[in-house]
């Protein structure tokens, strides 16, 4: 490096000799805003790798960073009152970092602590890119860090984190080495508003790892003993790649929304207690596995599998729930084999085993056993999940696990507290669930209307059908008007109710409604086949002068466009041509060699999807048929 040393070139001169190496203060006497420019710094210089830096408490003039640097140690000083921007350059701070005022604006270039993080005063944002933290990071007083959108890294051999208040990260990732802790110092909260990646390293000391958004754990992760808790406002994701999970104390407690398992949640290797503030976990086909861990709860509960190692005399609790409320398995144990466990989950449901001769609770409870239990078991339901079913009239049943067989057990039910407690100890373990001999008994009421063409004639023989929550589809088929009508429908359920016809099509072929009183004027209006492109047919028959069907008598069709086809009436007198194009007209021609038509050449527009036509032949020697009565039911 050049240094130059004679005064009369003064700032001139000191700009010619580039770089300095001295420590360096911020004056902004230049004429930019810029790092670069040598007439903002204290010796008319640019500040060389390693340069101690000082932005002093009588500085206003921001500073943009606006090349690529390389600091020792960086202190912005509390009278300072300006903006220190970093912009798209990468700083690397190798000494102590320390800010008691003013604003650091990180920019998307990347940002390296090698020491010491100190904040004390003013904002500091990190890098929308990465911000790394490789030694100590320490926010006191009014100092307050923001996350920015991007991404803090604490890595390194040692760090410890210490914060007077929670600090608000984005994105954060633990990637420290050789199975070094990052020490979280006294009550220091960590809180991560985006994604936590525990990718290797520890997380140890007394303070807490808030996630507010997922948590991805690596295989590399070595757990520690610090604690954890999941602290958002919305639906947050688990997934644990293989890594281990801190053993301190982990908590859920979530001002809305649910943690979403993408894998096991196992929290068996600590004994610190599992704590439910508020929220819920939501499993999936995941577990919970709290071991040995105490369970706390103030609100939450566990919306799908939780397992609990067995390992004492006494009462028990399964916090456990589903969508629509917190449902718990208690128990009292009395005898156990070590070692046991027990994995329960609530399903908000009836159970898809239930015997077609009972009426079932819309609950169930799933207990699979490893080991030997033996424990009286209360369960908790929901008004809701009465069904419409007499609540004194339902019997606690566990499922055999064979088609649809239910042994009754003996229980006391009270119905003022939603419980139903079994009688005695229960050594076997499936699922369980309350089933009643009588109905629902809700009001009901009818659905009713009709099925109709475009030109509003009716359409008789459609499929109307009606499904329940449950899948139950009831089936009616409109009369010769096009009316139906379904009775007895209950009230206060939503259902699904539809069409079909094997020669029209609907628009609107579904409609969901909700039954509060009887339902009329529902009408299903096919489309009009001229617009739709469709194929329809002609359909007629044979009878003599006395109405009775002839059997083979020859009928030909002339189309449009002077194509022919001929066909035979059948043992009834009928005679159908399929797939003709609708909207146009068709002559029909019936001709037999003993008789003779009054009408022998019919007319035929093919105005819908089907029309009919007869003919009656008169004379005798004509093979005849009984008419058939035919039936059309509601």
């Amino acid at each position: 490096m050049k240094t130059c040393h004679i005064a009369s070139f003064f700032a001139f001169a000191l700009f010619l000799c580039g770089h300095s190496a001295l420590a360096q203060t911020w004056n902004g006497n230049g004429p930019t805003n810029n790092w670069s420019d040598p007439f903002n710094w204290s010796t008319n210089a640019v500040p060389a790798n390693g340069a101690a830096i000082t932005f002093n408490g009588t500085g206003v003039k921001d500073c943009v960073i606006d090349i690529d640097i390389v600091t020792g140690s960086f202190t912005i000083d509390a009278g300072y009152t300006g903006t220190i921007s970093q912009g798209a350059s990468n700083l690397t701070h190798n000494g102590t970092f320390t800010q008691n005022g003013g604003t650091f604006h990180g920019g998307s270039g990347s940002i390296t602590f090698v020491s010491s993080f100190n904040l004390t005063g003013g904002t500091f944002a990190g890098s929308t890119g990465t911000t790394s933290f490789n030694y100590f990071f320490t926010q006191s007083g009014t100092g307050t860090f923001v996350g920015n959108g991007g991404t803090a890294v604490f890595n390194g051999s040692a760090a410890n984190y210490s914060a007077a208040q929670p600090q608000a990260f984005n994105n954060v990732t633990i990637n420290k080495n050789n199975l070094a802790p990052l020490s979280l110092i006294g009550s220091s909260v960590l809180a991560v508003n985006g994604l936590l990646t525990l990718q290797d390293g520890r997380v140890d000391s007394n303070g807490t790892l808030e996630a507010r958004g997922g948590i991805n754990v690596s295989t590399d992760f070595d757990g520690g003993n610090g604690k954890l808790r999941f602290a958002g406002s919305g639906v947050q994701s688990f997934i644990n790649e293989g890594g281990i999970i801190p053993t301190g104390i982990f908590t859920v407690d979530k001002s809305g929304g649910t943690v979403q398992l993408l894998s096991d949640l196992n929290l068996s290797n600590g004994t610190q207690a599992f704590d439910l503030v508020n929220g819920t976990i939501t499993t999936g086909a995941f577990i919970v596995n709290a071991g040995t861990r105490s369970v706390n709860r103030t609100t939450g509960y566990i919306n799908g599998n939780l397992r609990r190692v067995i390992n004492s005399i006494g009462p028990m609790t399964f916090d456990v729930g589903t969508e629509n409320g917190y449902s718990p398995l208690g128990m009292t144990i009395s005898a156990f084999v070590n070692p046991s466990a027990l994995t329960i989950a609530a399903v908000q449901s009836q159970h898809p085993n239930r015997p077609l001769t009972g009426s079932s609770m819309g609950r169930y409870w799933s207990i699979t056993e490893e080991g030997n239990v033996t424990a009286v078991l209360t369960f908790h339901y929901l008004d809701a999940d009465l069904s419409g079913i007499e609540e004194s009239s339902f019997q606690l049943f566990r499922y055999t696990g064979a088609g649809t067989e239910f042994t009754q057990m003996p229980a006391t039910h009270i119905t003022t507290a939603n419980t139903m407690t079994t009688i005695g100890g229960i050594t076997e373990f499936s699922d369980w669930t309350m089933l009643s001999q009588l109905g629902p008994t809700s009001a009901t009421a009818s659905v009713s209307g009709r099925v109709l063409t475009a030109g509003g004639r009716a359409i008789s023989m459609a499929d109307l059908r009606l499904t329940d929550t449950d899948g139950r589809i009831r089936r009616v088929i409109t009369n010769p008007f096009g009316y139906f009508k379904f009775n007895d429908v209950t009230v206060g359920g939503s259902y699904i109710l539809s069409v079909a016809h094997k020669t029209y099509i609907f628009a609107e072929p579904y409609r969901v409604i909700t039954v509060k009183d009887e339902i009329t004027g529902i009408d299903f209006i096919a489309l009009d086949p001229r617009t739709t492109g469709s194929l329809g047919m002609i359909e007629g028959s044979v009878t003599d002068e006395g109405g009775n069907p002839v059997e083979g008598i020859e009928i030909e069709m002339i189309g449009g466009d002077e194509t022919s086809i001929v066909v035979l009436t059948g043992k009834r007198g009928e005679f159908t041509f399929n797939e003709l194009l609708i909207g146009r007209t068709y002559i029909l021609i019936a001709r037999s060699e003993d008789g003779f038509f009054v009408e022998p050449v019919k007319t035929v527009a093919l105005e819908d999807v089907s029309a009919s036509v007869g003919f009656q032949i008169h004379g005798k020697g004509h093979e005849r048929t009984s008419r058939p009565r035919q039936e059309i039911g509601n």
